[in-house]
């Protein structure tokens, strides 16, 4: 079985819109959409990888985000690729959409409640669930209760 570690970063705002990635042009395994980052090199942290994904596609440094946080490593098993997938989830408010310049895929923001049945990887509804949850329960987001 193969392991894909991944640094990936879900920028949020206070009425519940997540900024997505729309891969529809850039897909690998048929997704329409996902979350910014990628792999881990083997010489790189999850933060180092995160810091050069952020950077690559999107020209923006962590530095820069507001509230930047560890969530959790999300793992799951994806059997039709025999592959086990370690995400190293963080989480950050949106950064100002017009500071930032795409280069894989488009950005999109889209209501989380609304995302849970995307065309997206196995594994990642579950995470943005979990992640909806926590949002709620640290009240970072207004009027979801």
């Amino acid at each position: 079985m193969k392991i894909s570690n991944v640094a990936i970063i879900l920028p949020y705002d206070e009425q519940g819109k997540i900024l997505f990635q729309d891969r529809r042009k850039i897909s690998k395994h048929g997704e329409e959409y996902g979350f910014f980052g990628g792999h881990i090199e083997n010489n790189e942290t999850p933060e180092d990888a995160l810091k050069r994904e952020l950077k690559e596609e999107l020209e923006i440094n962590t530095d820069d985000l507001e509230n930047l946080e560890f969530f959790k490593q999300f793992n799951n098993y994806v059997k039709e690729w025999d592959k086990k997938i370690k995400r190293s989830t963080y989480l950050a408010k949106i950064p100002e959409l017009n500071n930032l310049k795409i280069h894989e895929g488009k950005a999109i923001v889209i209501d989380i409640e609304k995302s849970f049945n995307l065309k997206m990887n196995p594994g990642d509804s579950e995470l943005l669930k979990e992640i909806y949850k926590y949002l709620k329960s640290k009240k970072y987001l207004k009027n979801h209760s």
